[in-house]
């Protein structure tokens, strides 16, 4: 992998790293009332065993410990394992369903934001089958103008998401658009021969699973509890298609902004002191860019 792409990859996980932070901190409030363990078992009417094993799980966070045998849980334990409770037990869903449901809302979801989350369950079966039959492995090597090595790389980096069907990958049609738009590229003059290759789409993927991670929590906190389970899919479905230019339009601006910093501090086009901090503008005297 090239320096630069190990350079944007550590810098995305930064990224992720402040975002999660941010997060974490807006969702902390002072002055907790801590519960032991008897305490919040009897308040949940959920076994300790129970509890524990929500913790080991990841769908609780670690309690704070005070000795050894020692632990205290703030009171939004109470709602969460209430939450738990009432998705199992009246929505039938297992245990690694609700915790994505946490994961996808920094570990604060309410129930108005699982059905919002769950309402998006059909996205990916009808982003499946969006007009195409699957292809098998070996069609896509021969009209796509790829190869096999090609396709792990993109399968390792979450890009392609084949479905092995009778001991053979199979690519839906999502699959093979992206397998279009990189050999539309190619066409472009992004060519194997001068070094562009299909790993240098992994900063692409890094960068973006941070953005698709906050869209769907944006979203979920917009219209959980305003919109109907077949609004919210709806929105999500014209967001998935009709949001492309306005993003292209953005990272347009954001590659021109970055050309024009770089020409601006140094006269030749290196990166600038600061490295990519440097590269941000400051705002105008309106505090526009």
């Amino acid at each position: 992998m090239p320096g630069a792409t190990r350079a944007g990859l550590r810098a995305c996980r930064q990224i992720v790293w402040r975002m999660g932070g941010m997060m974490q901190g807006l969702g902390r409030k002072a002055d907790r009332r801590l519960l032991r363990m008897s305490e919040l078992a009897a308040l949940t009417e959920v076994p300790p065993a129970s509890i524990k094993f929500y913790i080991k799980e990841g769908l609780l966070p670690a309690p704070v410990k005070t000795s050894r045998n020692m632990a205290y849980y703030d009171e939004t334990f109470v709602e969460k394992i209430r939450l738990i409770k009432k998705l199992q037990s009246e929505h039938f869903l297992p245990l690694r369903v609700i915790k994505e449901i946490f994961l996808r809302t920094n570990g604060e979801a309410t129930l108005d934001q699982a059905h919002a989350l769950l309402a998006l369950r059909g996205l990916a079966t009808h982003a499946r089958a969006e007009g195409r039959e699957p292809l098998a492995e070996s069609d896509v090597i021969r009209r796509l103008n790829t190869y096999e090595a090609e396709l792990k790389d993109l399968r390792r980096m979450g890009l392609l998401n084949p479905r092995e069907i009778d001991g053979r990958w199979m690519y839906d049609a999502i699959d093979q658009e992206l397998l279009e738009a990189l050999q539309n590229n190619r066409r472009l003059g992004f060519t194997r021969e001068i070094g562009f290759q299909a790993k240098d789409l992994e900063i692409y993927a890094a960068v973006l699973e941070v953005l698709a991670n906050e869209e769907v929590k944006l979203l979920i906190s917009r219209t959980a509890s305003k919109l109907s389970d077949e609004e919210i899919r709806a929105l999500a479905e014209k967001g998935l298609h009709d949001f492309a230019p306005m993003l292209m339009i953005i990272r347009k601006k954001m590659i021109l902004r970055v050309v024009s910093n770089l020409q601006a501090g140094t006269g030749n086009g290196t990166q600038p002191e600061g490295g990519l901090e440097g590269t941000r503008r400051k705002p105008g005297p309106t505090g526009g860019s």
